[in-house]
């Protein structure tokens, strides 16, 4: 009984020893458990500490950044002018006068060579030597273009702490010769750092790479220049940005640290938070954890029942073998490259994955039947790369050429690694498609390959500028043409040395292009020779490897300029030519409508323009008397009379005397009439055009009978948009032309229309005469006029807007489709694994993992999630944890994510990163997941590489001015254009269909391949005009050239138009206002006098449109006197005609004067006020003359018109020109006249003739003027030819004899 009872004994201490090891042990995990929450809530606030401190230090960066950018702005502007001008620069002026206004700056100096301070914004009360300061000594020492930010300094003259920001200044010969310096009070950017609230000792620092504060916040504390050397060797060394914790050395509170280093400068922006402030909240919860584990440990009854046997521990370990297994399967069928398994010693293809079934076009039985050579291209290469990888391990290949099962022939990058498998040596190959990766290389060439040749042989200036230190980087032929400079020349200068404006506002210009604030400029420029021309700059921000520049294309438009002045010139002598008449002055339509008028009509008749314009110009005339001034019209019209008596009437009854002539001509293109009525001879016509709205809208009008649908009328845009002409639809009913698409809209519309009076923008389909569908929006009112009811309809075409919504639906979709495509195609063919435990944050990394990130596995152990988060770039990790998320909800299959992980070395490695969750808890909630890195590093170098080509190619096409166009000259199909070219012609880029040459050029097709041929011989094409067709059909004229490029095998034309449709249109323009002027100026001649004394023939042709010329002739009835004036001004053109208008001015005033002034006084009184109407570089000469028919006698007097033919016979008379001496005198001549005379006065147009033929006196006067009229004397002068022939034809009762 004794021994059962001591085993009975010994049981029972083995199960109470058992309870309490197993309650321990239970106790234990609970108080486990409760540290790891305690950790994991720990790293938790410090993770979100470390992002508010990195979130403020970027908001602190980008404020630094800016400030110093301004200030260095300031710095530059001050360096320039001192390079340029000297050491004499007034910065206090300059301060006052706001130049530098918004720039936080407290003083500005400048440094000579040896540190005398000769310039400042403040008073200089004692020259103060810097010489021995550290920025001085750095810029002596050292020869670069960048800012300097040096340490605070206590101010010498100021006595006040700065940050001294400073950049040399050099000599003419490139030595030192002095610094500027911009001094700014740190408590600026401690103010601006006030704005961050994490807790009340947080503390924000702006610290050198040199580690000397420059400014340090702290509550109400501003500290500067404490030493952080060591901090900085330790911690801001690991890359852009960055965490870390620390005890800081001001004030011994530990802090958790966020740091940014400046991009631009040697500068470090720090924001920490006291612990205290991270973990207050966090030790609240902490007590109530405890609390809670106390209570759970006193609840602990745990009995174990069960020991685990020998078997179930192998059944454990087995199972785990499977799950590990299955693991690396999985791994091995998901990766998205295609992995073998192959036997190193037979090639053969052992096993595939599901990625090389698809790759290659096999079924898996068909690989598992192949070897590695029967999938290549180059199967000897293969064999040899077999060999190396099973004798060294690890083989890379970064192309081999295999072979699909449909015979595809394509390019792959392999890595391979050797390992034993079963008892036999295996090689596991890695092999990924990389065809995109090479067409992505090759349209890299083409892309850099086109630049070069768009920059090299463009025809427009182009220039790469640095816009740091303004030096000319590069220049294209064009622009060593235009400057006058060899291109070496022009890479030796800076850009100041060309632009005619101070280099401060140069500056300012750069910055502004380089922001992208504006990108065209005008400036003068100074070419080689020393001439000045005015020109357009286009510029536009782009990046040469490291450096930022700035391209600019240069356009000469000083022609245009000058061109635009002259255009402003003729604008103002045209409508001054009009202001010189003081008559009145009217113009009329062809159904005698006011069209315009002068000022005198509405200072006299007391109107407003807007109450003639469109009426009849009997208006103005005395009811009583309109009926007959209408008939007078007519008959002047029709030759039959000379002018009309019939009085003007004003608005308040005043009628007003005058002689009214009328002449037809045309305005606008449309006849019209030209109405002259004799008063003050002003002349001033405005012009207004009234628009017809229903026929130059854009929308499809008609006007329809309400309940029969016939229509009445439709606009142009109805006719043209729908193909029909006016009389196939006038009198029709739309269902007649079946214009809608489907003929039961049409009454859901007219019922519509009678229940509400109207419709709306109703979407409509509609179809033309040739039956293309059309796409508008229908809107329609019912009209009452007079005893109808119409109906109005308007139609808006949306067809190309609903067609571009489509397409924009279909590239988004396919934009779609090719994103996942380059998903699933770019993957890396490294991988490193990676498996996570998402409950516990454990997670189990491969060697190639840590390779990546330049670690060994070793190296980074103990390994979890944070470890992934240490390296990854925090912007990245931002988007990785959505994407995360929104593969844990289940809305994507896999994760994937390109992101970037900081390497060992301090650059940024991009990885492929991809996953699955691999196993969910009861509730669906994710456990475990697991994926791969690859490094794609390269795959992103080359698509930048790639994108910032195709920027350049792209700006350089998109800036220029003129229309560009880029065709193949095997297909004449156009590949691409840039804005201009869209605009010009209407076509969008990329076309609804292929465009060609041939539907772009209005031409014979022999004549387009003339020139084609031409660009095959020469490579280039001249510039030439041509006409090309814009989409909407219409014709625009262009200046073409062309170049030939070469683009691997392909040949391409690059053309540019430049559109000369609206010179065309200015030299119309001025032809119009010429020939306007001449009419006009027909209109002003006067009227030819009647009387049985005398007839009168007159010769006016002008050289050109008008004429230097003018007579005046009055014929005094009671005093039986007929008066004239004959005058030529020198000069040809608008100009010489508007001063003839002048001098009209003056003979009508002329004709005031008492009768009893003789002729040769008339001339001294004319002599005497024409230089206050002529130019002072034209002078008049004149004739005078008088035939008084009571005395028989003329008398004439002669101002520079020195003959005329007086019955064949040349006269000969002396004067002086008018205008050349104020107190010249004209002496007076006569003779008598008889029955039968002719007597001929001309200008030098027509006796120049006679000079040159010497056959004067075998034309008499009336033999003249019939030889002019006849047209057989016009081509034989070559000057302005004005006549005046009077033959004294009848002979009354108590006439002469």
């Amino acid at each position: 009984m004794q021994p059962m009872k001591c085993k009975d004994v010994q049981a029972t201490i083995h199960i109470k020893a058992l309870v309490i090891f197993f309650g321990v042990i239970f106790t234990c995990f609970v108080w486990t458990g409760l540290y790891f929450v305690i950790q994991t809530e720990r790293q938790l606030e410090i993770g979100n500490t470390f992002k508010e401190a990195a979130n403020y230090a970027r908001v602190f960066e980008e404020h630094t950044v800016r400030t110093i950018k301004g200030l260095d702005q300031v710095a530059i502007s001050i360096k320039f002018e001192v390079e340029k001008e000297g050491f004499n620069i007034d910065l206090r002026r300059l301060v006052n006068e706001g130049r530098f206004s918004g720039q936080p700056f407290v003083a500005l100096g400048v440094l000579d060579k040896n540190g005398e301070l000769v310039a400042s914004s403040q008073e200089i009360v004692s020259r103060i030597n810097n010489s021995d300061l550290e920025f001085f000594q750095v810029h002596k020492m050292e020869d670069n273009a960048k800012l300097y930010v040096g340490k605070p300094l206590l101010g010498r003259a100021s006595g006040k702490w700065l940050l001294q920001m400073s950049r040399r200044i050099n000599l003419s010969d490139g030595s030192f010769g002095g610094v500027v310096v911009v001094g700014v009070d740190p408590y600026y950017f401690a103010q601006f750092y006030k704005q961050v609230d994490l807790g009340e000792k947080s503390v924000i620092t702006f610290v050198g790479h040199d580690g000397i504060v420059r400014v340090r916040q702290s509550g109400e504390e501003v500290t500067m220049g404490l030493d952080l050397r060591q901090r900085m060797n330790n911690e801001f060394s690991r890359g852009v940005a960055g965490h870390y914790t620390d005890i800081s050395i001001g004030d011994g509170v530990k802090r958790l640290f966020s740091y940014r280093n400046l991009a631009e400068y040697p500068l470090t922006v720090v924001v920490g938070a006291s612990e205290d402030y991270v973990f207050q909240g966090l030790n609240k919860r902490i007590m109530r954890y405890l609390i809670a584990g106390g209570v759970l440990s006193l609840l602990v009854i745990i009995f174990v029942a069960a020991l685990l046997s020998g078997v179930a521990r192998r059944s454990q370990a087995e199972k785990a073998l499977r799950q590990s297994e299955d693991k690396y399967r999985h791994l091995f069928k998901m990766e998205s490259d295609a992995l073998f398994l192959i036997d190193a010693q037979n090639g053969k293809i052992l096993e595939a994955n599901e990625a090389a079934v698809n790759l290659y076009g096999y079924s898996n039985d068909e690989l598992l039947q192949m070897r590695n050579v029967d999938l290549s291209a180059e199967p000897e290469e293969t064999k040899k790369a077999g060999e190396n990888a099973a004798s060294s391990g690890v083989v890379e290949i970064p192309l081999r050429y295999h072979r699909k099962k449909d015979g595809t022939v394509f390019p792959v990058e392999i890595n391979a690694t050797s390992l034993q498998w079963n008892g036999r040596p295996v090689f596991i190959p890695a092999i990924r498609d990389i065809t995109e990766r090479v067409r992505t290389e090759e349209r890299l060439r083409e892309s850099e390959n086109r630049f070069r040749s768009y920059f090299q042989d463009n025809k427009s200036v182009m220039l790469l500028v640095d816009k740091e230190t303004f030096d000319i980087i590069d220049a294209n032929p064009a622009a060593a043409d235009f400057y006058g400079y060899s291109l070496e020349q022009l890479k030796q200068m800076k850009i100041m040395e060309i632009y005619m404006l101070p280099p401060i506002e140069i500056a300012e210009k750069i910055e502004m292009a380089s922001r992208r604030h504006e990108n065209a400029f005008l400036f003068p420029h100074r070419l080689a020779s020393g001439e000045i021309r005015q020109v357009e700059v286009y510029s536009t921000p782009i990046r040469i490897g490291q450096k930022e520049a700035l391209h600019s294309i240069v356009h000469d438009v000083t022609e245009r300029i000058e061109l635009e002045a002259k255009v402003r010139e003729r604008e103002a002598n045209f409508f001054g030519f009009f202001n010189t008449v003081e008559d009145f002055l009217f113009v009329l339509d062809a159904q005698g409508g006011i069209i315009h008028m002068n000022q005198t009509v509405l200072n006299r008749l007391e109107y407003q323009e807007d109450e003639l314009t469109g009426q009849s110009v009997l208006m103005v005339h005395p009811v009583q008397r309109r009926a007959e001034a209408g008939r007078i019209v007519e008959k002047m019209l029709a030759g039959t009379a000379d002018s009309c008596l019939v009085p003007l009437i004003s608005k308040s009854g005043e009628q007003i005397p005058v002689e009214t002539r009328v002449t037809a001509g045309t305005w606008n293109g449309k006849p019209a009439l030209f109405g002259v009525s004799k008063d003050l001879s002003a002349l001033k016509i405005s012009e207004e055009k009234l628009a017809k709205v229903f026929e130059t809208t854009s929308s499809l009008m008609a006007v329809s009978t309400l309940e029969e649908g016939i229509f009445l009328d439709v606009n142009q845009a109805f006719l043209s948009t729908l193909g029909f002409d006016r009389t196939e639809v006038v009198g029709k009913r739309s269902v007649e032309l079946q214009i809608f698409e489907h003929p039961e809209v049409r009454y859901k519309l007219f019922r519509k229309l009678q229940k509400d009076g109207a419709v709306r923008n109703i979407e409509v389909q509609l179809r033309t005469k040739d039956g293309r569908p059309l796409i508008g929006m229908f809107s329609a009112e019912i009209a009452e006029v007079a005893a109808y009811r119409l109906l109005i309809t308007t139609v808006n075409d949306v067809t190309e807007l609903k067609q571009a919504e489509q397409k924009l639906r279909e590239s988004e979709a396919r934009l779609r489709d090719s994103e996942q495509k380059l998903k699933d195609i770019i993957v890396g063919t490294k991988m490193g694994t990676w498996e996570w435990n998402i409950q516990t944050g454990e997670t189990v990394f491969n060697e190639r993992w840590a390779e990546i990130v330049g670690y060994t596995l070793a190296e980074l152990k103990p390994t979890s999630i944070a470890t992934w988060q240490r390296f990854a770039h925090p912007e990245d990790l931002i988007h990785s944890s959505k994407l995360l998320q929104e593969h844990f909800e289940g809305r994507t299959p896999y994760y994937a994510c390109d992101s970037r992980v900081l390497h060992k070395d301090g650059h940024w490695v991009w990885v492929f990163d991809s996953g699955k969750v691999m196993k969910h808890d009861e509730e669906g909630n994710p456990l475990l997941m697991s994926g791969t890195h690859i490094d794609i590093t390269l795959r992103k170098q080359t698509e930048a590489a790639l994108q910032a080509s195709e920027q350049r190619y792209r700006a350089l096409m998109h800036q220029a001015r003129e229309a560009v166009l880029l065709f193949d000259l095997a297909t004449l199909e156009i590949v691409e254009v840039n804005s201009a070219f869209e605009k010009m012609t209407g076509y969008g880029f990329p076309f609804e269909k292929p465009l060609h040459v041939f539907d772009l050029v209005a031409d014979e097709p022999v004549n387009i391949m003339r020139y084609l041929d031409e660009m095959h011989a020469n490579g280039v094409l001249r510039p030439t005009l041509r006409k090309i067709r814009t989409r909407a059909g219409g014709i625009r004229e262009v200046e073409r050239n062309g170049n030939l490029i070469q683009v691997g095998d392909k040949q391409y034309q690059f053309t540019t138009f430049r559109d000369v449709t609206e010179e065309k249109r200015h030299q119309q323009e001025m032809h119009s206002d010429l020939i306007l002027a001449a009419q006009v100026q027909r209109v002003l001649l006067p009227a030819i006098p009647r009387s049985a004394h005398f007839k009168i023939s007159t010769v006016f042709e002008p050289q050109g449109f008008v004429s230097g010329d003018f007579y005046h002739l009055e014929w005094r009835e009671t005093e039986q006197v007929l008066q004239g004036f004959l005058i030529d001004i020198t000069g040809h053109g608008l100009a010489t005609a508007l001063q003839t208008a002048a001098v009209n001015v003056l003979l009508h005033q002329l004709s005031d004067l008492p009768q009893e002034v003789s002729l040769s006084e008339r001339l001294s009184w004319l002599n005497h006020r024409i230089p206050q109407y002529i130019d002072e570089s034209t002078f008049a000469a004149a004739i005078c003359f008088e035939f008084d028919f009571s005395l028989a006698q003329l008398r004439y007097a002669s101002a520079g018109i020195n003959y005329f033919l007086y019955n064949g016979e040349r006269i000969e008379v002396a004067g002086m020109y008018l205008g050349i001496r104020d107190d010249e005198t004209y002496e007076l001549h006569s003779r008598p006249i008889r029955q039968g005379d002719a007597v001929c006065f001309m200008t030098d147009g027509i006796s120049d003739v006679f000079d040159r033929e010497n056959n004067w006196g075998t034309i008499g006067a009336g033999q003249l003027c019939s030889l002019f009229h006849e047209g057989a004397w016009t081509e034989k002068t070559q000057d302005d030819s004005t006549a005046v022939c009077i033959e004294v034809s009848l002979q009354q009762s108590g006439d002469f004899t």
